[in-house]
């Protein structure tokens, strides 16, 4: 996925950040400016640290301190049918619940959700 400083972002390691500006002048290139929860003990603490474009603090290599997007939640509804006749289940995904109720159809043996996740959750 493509980084976007206009939204929400964190470093890969989980800490929060706030990015300050993307036009910082500088012969390293690093043009992003952002203030990062301090991985000490202090707790609220925040580090300055610089970025590229990409979000990256190095080009070539990525590391733990990079910026990302914080994901954002989606919410889908599941329709859980069964196929008496091959033994299986099949499943029909919905953005949303009234969308999921007209897909009802025949065979319909549960409607799911609202299911939350994050885009990139559970694939470790």
């Amino acid at each position: 996925m493509t980084f976007d400083p206009t939204k929400p972002v964190q470093t890969i390691d989980g800490r929060k950040a706030r990015i300050i500006c993307t036009d910082r002048r500088h012969s390293s290139g690093t043009t992003i400016v952002a203030l990062v929860e301090s991985s000490a003990a202090l707790p609220g603490e925040e580090v300055m640290r610089s970025y590229f474009a990409s979000g990256r603090q190095r080009h070539d290599v990525p590391g733990p301190h990079d910026l990302i997007n914080v994901p954002e939640e989606h919410e889908i509804w599941l329709n859980v049918f069964h196929d008496d006749a091959r033994e299986i289940y099949k499943v029909s995904v919905h953005q949303e619940h009234d969308a999921a109720y007209v897909c009802r159809g025949v065979g319909r043996i549960a409607c799911l959700g609202p299911i939350k996740f994050k885009v990139g959750e559970g694939l470790e």
